[in-house]
């Protein structure tokens, strides 16, 4: 069982680390199995050089509300059994400044939507785009 959550972490923590290339935020995520839940942390670092407004919805920084990282177990999909939200289109407080460099984590217990109780080897990947806003377009949004 030892080697299962080591190998559970490796393949969580290269899966995302690799996917936020090119993009003004990356995601750092991590893993870690205690008894029969898996909590995940995600950390959103802002490396551009200018103040940017991310987006919480359908991230982690709202909660474990919508569908944000696939689930596999042995290279076989895991069905999403968590909440699905709908939304009107986001509204000013639904963004959290980045001053450049600064970062905003969250944590979510993803065994809430997801049946990892088998075993072998889980791989979770980040699965939504992050939406940004720069100070100037964030200032022209309606209130």
């Amino acid at each position: 069982m030892k080697t299962l959550l080591s190998l559970f972490c490796l393949v969580t923590y290269l899966t995302c680390a690799l996917s936020a290339n090119g993009w003004p935020f990356s995601l750092d995520m991590a893993c870690n199995k205690a008894l029969s839940a898996v909590a995940c942390s995600f950390e959103f670092t802002n490396n551009a050089n200018e103040d940017l407004y991310l987006l919480k919805r359908n991230t982690p920084l709202e909660g474990l509300n919508s569908q944000f990282v696939s689930v596999s177990l042995d290279g076989h999909p895991l069905e999403y059994e968590g909440i699905i939200m709908y939304s009107l289109p986001p509204t000013k407080d639904e963004f959290v400044l980045l001053k450049a460099g600064e970062s905003v984590s969250a944590s979510v217990q993803i065994t809430d939507a997801f049946s990892i109780d088998t075993d072998g080897l889980y791989t979770v990947q980040y699965s939504r785009p992050l939406q940004y806003l720069s100070v100037n377009e964030m200032s022209a949004m309606p209130t």
